[in-house]
């Protein structure tokens, strides 16, 4: 984990200093583009005056809802700064947070709270302003970390291909570098730059050797949280030599990656938590390899240290890269540069929708722009489709059951079940045609999805519900489209990314595009991967919606969007769909297919409620609740 340094750097940086002087425009853009849709993200829906009742009688946007505090007690508590309720909800030590809600494991004594003087905290609590201040430190553990580390390349294990190679930085999680051998930035923060941090020459003498590189600047800027610490990335820079070093995994322990830093505590020496390198001649990952190689071939070399062990150092004065060659084919120069890989975008807050006007989505059907929406209440919903199978693997399910750890939305919802042994779950369509009269051109399509609790793909992924015009003749199936015989927007997810990775447990999710221009038989995949919102958990409720609109005939200006919780996952808008007007959204597809070709190995679950199909855009659901 980084965080402790960013929150001391945090602490100190913004709360010390913050007596009753207003706000530096710094301090102001800090909070406007990092804090607060954190807050708006994480806390307002249960605990803000838009709330339709405060959850435990608490209100956190206004300086005197924190003030009066909820139904357990104060929120804060001027002077003691570990008796106050937010903290302590946050650690999960006397409130117990929405399942949804990220744990945030702060210690009761850490570098923050000498940078914190109770005198502050009763001095803040008379400012208009309080709220924010208070809890910076929450929004900061909640915003910052997270970025780093679901953006971290991965090593891989020595049983899977799931770490960094040539096109991805996360194969288990389907991550790809923005570009094909790695991503870097130098020191002159430039994508792809030549300008680098270090450089070291090393001589084809047939020797063992160490070679060292002063990555002093690059320390001070990890430390000085100016960059987050995402790896180091060395390539040969001059000369046609591969040079190979041990690596972590070597069984000379003398010979594997280190870093020396120097500062004003004395001097640690850290070990290597990750290294790898990349090579263009295969896919494979090489992150459990006993050594590492760098060339012009081009092989590229990947190794990252814990930072945050620095923090007890001080002021840094010298930072030192060791690596142990024990071969050369060649000499060559090795450069330094920083990995600058992710799909991290800054947080935003939901953009709300048609649904804003309807609380609970109560009476969203009778909106204008609403084509058809359903919660799954009645005991006849099978006749609000045109199409309702397969009935042996679907039902409704109760608020109140005990079926296991299922938490109701509101109401019924859909259960679908991917049984042992089987491939189709659900295969339930609404038809424009059949049921409106007229098939549009475009369509936005929101409904709520919850991963069951036995949810664990590990042989394949399969489909999702989407949308689509495939008219029983082509764009699906492995029925290649040719833009005249159909074409299908199905949702799909990938196979569960496995514990130990950075979104570990997690399921992606995207869309499975037959289009005029595919290559094979099989649809395209796109997964949701903008600041990785489309990495589902189990057992929590999420807003999918989707948008299609379809390209003028022959060209290639068709788009798909794609929201998760009202933030945007996916967008593309070059796709040609058809060649002819003739084809249409003939359909909204509710797909849960296992495949492939492969059964499930266990039975499945997945559920789905409140979906709605507009003209517009529909956004999540308005709701008390933060489920």
């Amino acid at each position: 984990m980084r965080t402790r340094p960013i929150v001391a750097l945090a602490a100190c940086c913004f709360l010390a200093p913050l007596l009753p002087a207003a706000d530096s425009p710094e301090q102001e853009a800090f909070f406007e583009t990092k804090i607060r849709p954190v807050l708006v993200e994480h806390c307002y829906q249960c605990h803000s005056a838009t709330s339709k009742e405060p959850e435990g009688g608490l209100l956190l946007d206004t300086r005197e809802g924190i003030r009066c505090g909820g139904d357990t007690g104060d929120a804060v508590v001027p002077g003691e700064l570990n008796d106050s309720l937010i903290l302590n909800a946050l650690r999960y030590e006397t409130v117990e947070m929405p399942n949804a809600f990220p744990k945030i494991f702060l210690p009761r004594k850490s570098s923050y709270q000498k940078n914190f003087p109770t005198h502050c905290l009763d001095s803040l609590i008379q400012l208009m302003h309080f709220a924010r201040h208070v809890l910076l430190l929450v929004a900061i553990a909640i915003a910052v970390p997270a970025l780093a580390e679901r953006a971290d390349w991965v090593e891989g294990s020595s049983v899977q291909n799931d770490g960094a190679n040539r096109e991805h930085y996360n194969r288990a999680a389907l991550l790809p570098w923005h570009h094909f051998m790695g991503d870097w930035r130098d020191a002159n923060d430039t994508e792809q730059g030549d300008v680098a941090y270090a450089v070291s020459e090393v001589i084809d003498d047939d020797t063992r050797k160490s070679v060292r590189w002063d990555v002093t600047t690059l320390v001070k800027d990890w430390t000085a949280n100016r960059f987050p610490n995402k790896g180091l990335f060395l390539r040969v820079t001059d000369g046609r030599g591969r040079i190979v070093f041990a690596s972590r995994e070597s069984p000379d322990a003398p010979l594997r990656p280190v870093l020396e830093v120097n500062g004003e505590g004395g001097i640690i020496t850290l070990a290597a938590t990750a290294d790898t390198y990349l090579t263009a001649s295969t896919y494979r990952c090489q992150g459990q390899a006993d050594q590492l190689r760098v060339s012009v071939a081009p092989e590229h070399l990947l190794v990252r240290f814990d930072s945050d062990q620095l923090a007890a150092l001080g002021a840094i004065s010298a930072a030192t890269l060791v690596l142990h060659a024990t071969e050369q084919y060649g000499s060559a120069t090795i450069s330094v540069f920083r990995c600058g890989q992710g799909h991290d975008e800054p947080p935003t807050p939901p953009v709300l929708g048609l649904a804003a006007k309807y609380q609970d989505d109560r009476g969203i059907q009778a909106d204008p722009d609403v084509v058809f929406a359903t919660g799954f209440e009645r005991e006849d919903w099978h006749d609000e489709w045109t199409v309702a199978e397969p009935k042996d693997k679907i039902d409704t399910i109760a608020a109140d059951t005990t079926f296991q750890y299922f938490d109701a939305l509101q109401g019924r919802a859909l259960r679908s079940r991917i049984a042992k042994g089987a491939l189709t779950a659900l295969n339930t369509t609404y038809k424009f045609g059949q049921e409106t009269g007229a098939e549009p051109e475009a369509i936005y399509f929101r409904y709520y999805l919850r991963l069951g609790d036995d949810w664990n793909q590990t042989l394949q992924g399969g489909k999702m519900p989407g949308i689509s015009g495939t008219y029983n003749r082509g764009g699906w199936g492995g029925r290649k489209s040719d833009g005249i015989n159909g074409w299908s927007a199905r949702g799909l997810f990938r196979m569960t990314v496995p514990d130990g990775n950075p979104l570990g447990a997690t399921t992606p999710v995207g869309f499975y595009c037959y289009h005029a221009d595919m290559e094979g038989s099989y649809g395209t995949n796109w997964i949701w991967n903008k600041d990785y919102r489309g990495y589902l958990q189990r057992n929590r409720w999420y807003a999918i919606e989707q948008y299609c609109r379809l390209n003028t005939p022959g060209e290639k200006d068709g788009v798909l969007k794609a929201w998760v919780d009202g933030r945007m996952a996916f967008e593309k808008t070059d796709i040609r769909f058809r060649l002819t007007d003739e084809l249409k959204i003939e359909q909204v597809w509710m797909n849960v297919y296992h495949g492939g070709k492969l059964a499930s190995p266990h039975d499945q679950h997945v559920f789905i409620d409140n979906v709605v199909i507009a003209r517009r855009y529909i956004g999540p659901m308005v709701t008390s609740s933060n489920r």
